[in-house]
C-alpha cells in the first residue's frame, strides 16, 4: 500500500520519463523512482504527432504502475519548447490611508500583475515576485509587515501558448491521467541545479536535451529571460550519422563515447550504412560535432547579449545532450564568459531504494538527463507544502525537509 506520492511527467523528444516520490508507511523512508521509455510524437521538445505520443504515453504508464505498485493517475507536467516566453510587469496598489502589507496586498499585487501581462494567446505557468517598492522608501523582497501608502511590485512572468496547453492535457487525459499543474521545464531545471548564489552572480542555465537547448537568465538572484534554441543531441547525433554515412544508433554512440575528444588521435572501426566496414579518424568526428557547437555558442550569444555583463556564473549546462565529452570546454572558447556543467545526484543516503527502468540509457552516478524530472517534483512538493493551512506547516515530515534542503543544496 502506498501512503502517498508525487508524480511529474517529462515529454521529451527522446523519452518520456515519469519521476515518483512515494512513501509507503509514515516511518518508512521515501523511494524516489524514474521510468522512462522512448519518446514518440515529439519533435524539437514539442508534440508533433499526437496519436504517436498518447500511445507510447500509455506504454509509459503501463511500465510505471507495475514498477511503481500504484496506479498513475494524477501528475504534473514539463513544458518546453520556442513557444515559451518571459516578460517583466510592474504594477502597484494605493491605499489612501496608512495600513499593514499582508497576504492580501501581495495578492492583490499578483493579480494586477496577471491583469497586465495578459495575452490572449498566452498562459501563465510561473509569476515570480521579484522586488517591492513601500511609498518610495523601501526596497525589499519581503514587504510584509510594513506600513504603507503606496506599494509598487516588480514581477517576472514565464508564459507559454494557450492552445499548446490544451493539447498537452489532451494527450495526458486520453492516456488516463489528470494534469495537475504544468511548470516550464527550464524553470524546474533551474530549481534543482542553481544555488542562490550562483543566481546572485548573475547565470545562465541551459537544459539541452534531444530536441531543444531551453535557457534561462538569472541577474541579482531573479529570473529574467528565457529562451530556446532548435540545437540539441539528437541534431548532434544527426549530424554525426549524415557526414560520416552511418545509422543514427552509431552515431549516438561515438558521440557518447568520443564527443569532442582531439587527441591523443585516434581512429573508429564501423559499419556503414551499406555494411561496409570502416575506419573514421577523431578529427573527422571532431570537425562534425565543433561546426554544431559552434552554431549554438552563437547562438547563445545572441539570445543572451543584453545580459552578458552581468553574468558573472556564466553558463551552466544540464540535460543529457550536455553530456558530451569536451563540450563544456569548446563552448567557452567562443563565449566571453565561463562553462560549466551541473550534475543533479541522487541523494542515496536519504532514500530506501532509487531504481530505473529505462529502455533508452543505463543510469550513470552523475548524469544530468533527469534534472528537470527532479526539478518538476520539487516545485510540486514547494506547492504543496505552500497550499497546507499554516496550522500544518510545523507538521513537515522529515523527508520533505531533507528533500527542500538538498536540492537548495545542488549547485
Amino acid at each position: 500500500m502506498i501512503l502517498s506520492k508525487t508524480l511529474a511527467l517529462d515529454l521529451g523528444t527522446t523519452k518520456f520519463c515519469l519521476a515518483a516520490i512515494k512513501k509507503e508507511t509514515p516511518e518508512s523512508l521515501p523511494q524516489l523512482e524514474i521510468i522512462s521509455i522512448p519518446a514518440q510524437g515529439m519533435y524539437r521538445g514539442m508534440l508533433s504527432n499526437l496519436k504517436e505520443a498518447t500511445e507510447a504515453l500509455k506504454e509509459l504508464l503501463t511500465v510505471a504502475e507495475k514498477q511503481l505498485g500504484t496506479d498513475v493517475s494524477e501528475v504534473v507536467v514539463g513544458v518546453a519548447g520556442s513557444h515559451l516566453r518571459s516578460q517583466r510587469v510592474i504594477v502597484e496598489l494605493y491605499n489612501p490611508h496608512p495600513s499593514l502589507i499582508g497576504e492580501t496586498v501581495l495578492h492583490q499585487l499578483e493579480e494586477k500583475a496577471k491583469i497586465q501581462g495578459f495575452k490572449e494567446d498566452k498562459d501563465i505557468l510561473h509569476l515570480v515576485p521579484i522586488n517591492y517598492t513601500i511609498d518610495d522608501r523601501i526596497h525589499t523582497k519581503n514587504p510584509n509587515g510594513f506600513s504603507f501608502k503606496k506599494i509598487v511590485g516588480e514581477f517576472f512572468i514565464l508564459q507559454a501558448d494557450k492552445l499548446y496547453l490544451i493539447d498537452i492535457v489532451r494527450v495526458c487525459n486520453e492516456a488516463g491521467l489528470e494534469v495537475k499543474k504544468l511548470y516550464a521545464e527550464p524553470f524546474a531545471s533551474a530549481s534543482v541545479i542553481l544555488s542562490q548564489k550562483v543566481k546572485d552572480q548573475g547565470v545562465i542555465i541551459a537544459d539541452i536535451g534531444g530536441g531543444t537547448t531551453d535557457a534561462l537568465v538569472f541577474k541579482r538572484g531573479d529570473p529574467v529571460d528565457v529562451f530556446t534554441i532548435n540545437i540539441a543531441g539528437k541534431i548532434m547525433s544527426n549530424d554525426l550519422a549524415i557526414g560520416l554515412g552511418i545509422s543514427f544508433d552509431v552515431a549516438e554512440q561515438i558521440k557518447r563515447t568520443y564527443g569532442l575528444q582531439q587527441s591523443p588521435p585516434y581512429f573508429v572501426d564501423v559499419i556503414d550504412l551499406y555494411k561496409r566496414p570502416k575506419r573514421i579518424s577523431g578529427e573527422m568526428i571532431f570537425n562534425i560535432l565543433s561546426a554544431r557547437v559552434r552554431e549554438l555558442a552563437e547562438l547563445i550569444k545572441q539570445a543572451s547579449h543584453t545580459h552578458t555583463v552581468s553574468l558573472r556564473s556564466g553558463l551552466i549546462l544540464t540535460g543529457g545532450g550536455s553530456e558530451v565529452l569536451g563540450l563544456t570546454s569548446l563552448l567557452e572558447k567562443f563565449l566571453s564568459y565561463s562553462v560549466g556543467k551541473a550534475n543533479p545526484q541522487i541523494p542515496t543516503h536519504l532514500y530506501k531504494n532509487v531504481s530505473y527502468t529505462s529502455s533508452l540509457y543505463e543510469p550513470e552516478e552523475h548524469e544530468t538527463k533527469y534534472a528537470t524530472s527532479l526539478g518538476l517534483l520539487y516545485l510540486e512538493t514547494i506547492r504543496q507544502e505552500a497550499n497546507k493551512k499554516p496550522e500544518n506547516l510545523n507538521k513537515i515530515n522529515k523527508f520533505f525537509k531533507s528533500f527542500f534542503d538538498w536540492m537548495k543544496e545542488l549547485s
